[in-house]
């Protein structure tokens, strides 16, 4: 046809036969196509109706629509409906009724309305494709523009609004699918049970409001514009970028599920819930848990927090779930645990209760750290830098303590260890108290101060060869020293229980009655120093070699002292009075001493070979006594 009318020249045909061949153009025309508009009447009706359109045409799909409804008119699409441009006019209603679609391929416009009046765009059950921009005009006042969605789907290539009068209204549990540029962050969302799913394969900025669920996905990275709410589920399949602002999840059971990427900057994840919330096991900047709800870490769960920890709700961490916190912890809720791990970066400001169940506490800051005063199960203290336990406190530990980094225990503080001290770094103690249930493993260095330590298990212990300055062992079992040891001040020694000494020395360097003996001393094949240089009561115990050189001594009034191998009295003097020495091992040498009361016993000879002075001497056991007179040697019997 358009050869044909290439080659007419109408020129060359006379006046009648021109109008004919004219009106024969025109009418084959409209095989070119033309978009036409469409516009409803004031009253509406159904989209396939010939009454609700000006001029009784139903829009065809490649038709431009206006709704120019009024008052209680509307327009509703039934079946399935395309148009190219849809405009909403100032008090036009749309409802895309049932299960239907309307499909828009080019761009939906709702300009601002005149004031008093609100233009309507309503997805019901149905579904609504918008392939170009979606722009809703209305600012302020009272002239809104309404994207409402109950529980159809919305699915939008771009979004443009111009304030807090343009308004997306979900009634129910509608899905708004986001993608292409979203310009203007000032619209109001009501976001009931809907869901807003930013989706495109660019990069986004996500509004700062309050949804119900919220979805990202699609390539691009979407990225917070401010502080964001989320009262059921944040969905990520993509990546969320935080920066600098806060998510907070209000959502029951698991409010954020992460199968693509979080990257939190240095914004903060708050769990808000005043019902129980599931913690994903990702990495945090900042992680804050507040209502009354329980903040749960499912077993397995491991949740990194590069920055601070806030727990202000009960909070639970099942089984082996644990957390590793870079800088503070704070807050004042519960915390339990299990046989987790709990990781302390920097400081442990808590004042909430905690319930450490078997679990380890690590505080494994690279330099200096407090360690609350609470009830630890497992206590690990690592990396460089001091580790004091806050003065005036007192801490128990159910298990274990491994010290791989100095541990400062201030005057009047108290550490309570139920399992064993492990690790390599320094023990310092001022005027404190050390209680010990288990063994002495560490190797580091020990600095007793003026304090007391206490071995106080229930059964057999190993006591380390340490310098101590109060040295108690009670509560039962045998406690063996593992090496030479010194005692300070005074080694007490409680009922029903024995301390072995093996072979190793054991040095009392205390004035006054630096021992006190209410259980079992056994000194197997040991020696026991006395070194102070003021007077010094020799304790009514038995010895193998007894030292007591050094100063004045003061033997003991009551019981009997026992040696079974050497006694060393040394040049101080001597308080015999009413003491009784007992010689009890086989073959020894009595040395040169003023004794008050001797019995010699034990077997064996017996032998004397210098003067020795006594109120009183038995001889026992079938021992034999050898005086070696021919050297001077006697035995003197004093009044």
């Amino acid at each position: 046809m358009a050869a044909i009318l290439k080659n007419f020249k109408l020129s060359t045909f006379p006046t009648g036969i021109k109008l004919i061949l004219s009106l024969l153009i025109v009418l084959s025309l409209p095989i070119i196509s033309i978009a036409d508009t469409r516009i409803s009447t004031a009253s509406g009706g159904d989209w396939n109706s010939t009454s609700t359109w000006v001029g009784g045409l139903i829009p065809l799909a490649g038709d431009d629509v206006v709704i120019a409804t009024s008052g209680t008119g509307a327009v509703t699409v039934d079946g399935l409906q395309t148009c190219v441009n849809l405009t909403i006019k100032s008090s036009g209603r749309l409802i895309i009724i049932g299960t239907n679609t309307l499909n828009v391929t080019g761009t939906v416009q709702m300009p601002r309305p005149k004031s008093g009046y609100t233009s309507e765009l309503n997805v019901d059950e149905g579904t609504l494709n918008v392939t170009g921009l979606f722009t809703m005009s209305a600012s302020g006042g009272t002239r809104y523009a309404n994207l409402n969605i109950t529980s159809g789907t919305a699915n939008l290539s771009g979004l443009t609004t111009s304030g807090a009068a343009s308004r997306i209204i979900f009634n129910g549990n509608g899905v708004l699918n986001l993608s292409g540029d979203l310009i203007g962050t000032k619209h109001t969302l009501e976001a009931d049970l809907g869901t807003v799913n930013f989706t495109d394969t660019s990069d986004n900025n996500i509004w700062a409001k309050t949804y119900h669920n919220l979805g990202i996905s699609g390539s691009g990275v979407k990225t917070l514009a401010g502080n964001t709410i989320v009262t059921g589920i944040t969905n990520i399949d993509g990546e969320l970028n935080l920066s600098n602002h806060d998510l907070i999840l209000s959502g029951a059971g698991n409010p954020l599920v992460v199968d693509g990427i979080l990257r939190p900057a240095i914004g903060k994840v708050i769990y808000s819930g005043e019902n129980e919330q599931n913690v994903a096991g990702i990495p945090y900047s900042n992680l804050s848990f507040t209502g009354s709800g329980t903040k749960i870490l499912a077993a397995g769960t491991l949740v990194f927090v590069g920055q601070d920890l806030a727990i202000d709700s009960p909070t639970l961490l099942e089984d082996d779930a644990s957390i590793e916190v870079v800088r503070d912890m704070i807050g004042e809720g519960t915390l339990e645990m299990e046989n987790g791990v709990l990781s302390i970066g920097r400081s442990n400001l808590r004042t909430g209760i905690f319930i450490p169940g078997s679990s380890t506490v690590q505080y494994s800051r690279p330099g200096t750290q407090t360690v609350r005063a609470v009830e630890y199960f497992n206590l690990n203290l690592t990396e460089s830098g001091d580790k004091t336990i806050a003065q005036g406190e007192q801490i128990i530990i159910n298990n274990d303590l491994d010290v791989s980094s100095p541990l400062i225990i201030p005057a009047n503080t108290s550490l309570d260890i139920r399992g064993n001290l492990t690790g390599t770094a320094d023990v310092i103690l001022d005027e404190a108290v050390l209680t010990i249930e288990g063994d002495w493993k560490n190797t580091g260095n020990f600095v007793s101060g003026n304090s007391t330590v206490r071995y106080a298990g229930k059964g057999d212990q190993i006591v380390a060869g340490q310098d101590y300055y109060n040295l108690e062992i009670v509560e039962g079992g045998i406690k063996s020293l593992d090496d030479d040891a010194l005692v300070r001040n005074v080694l007490n020694i409680g009922a029903d229980t024995e301390l072995n000494l093996d072979n190793h020395d054991l040095i009392l360097s205390g004035s006054g009655i630096p021992l006190v003996n209410n259980g079992e001393f056994s000194p197997a094949a040991s020696t026991v120093r006395y070194t102070n240089s003021s007077e010094t009561e020799i304790a009514a115990v038995n010895y193998y070699n007894l030292d007591a050189t050094g100063g004045p001594r003061k033997l003991a009034e009551t019981d009997t002292i026992g040696v079974s191998g050497t006694f060393t009295p040394g040049a101080g003097d001597y308080k015999t009075i009413n003491s009784t020495v007992s010689f009890n091992g086989f073959d020894q040498t009595i040395p040169p001493f003023t004794f008050y009361h001797v019995i010699l016993m034990g077997g064996g000879e017996k032998f004397i070979d210098s003067v020795v002075n006594v109120k009183s001497l038995k001889l026992k056991n079938g021992s034999m006594l050898k005086v070696n007179y021919d050297e001077g040697a006697k035995i003197i019997v004093i009044d």
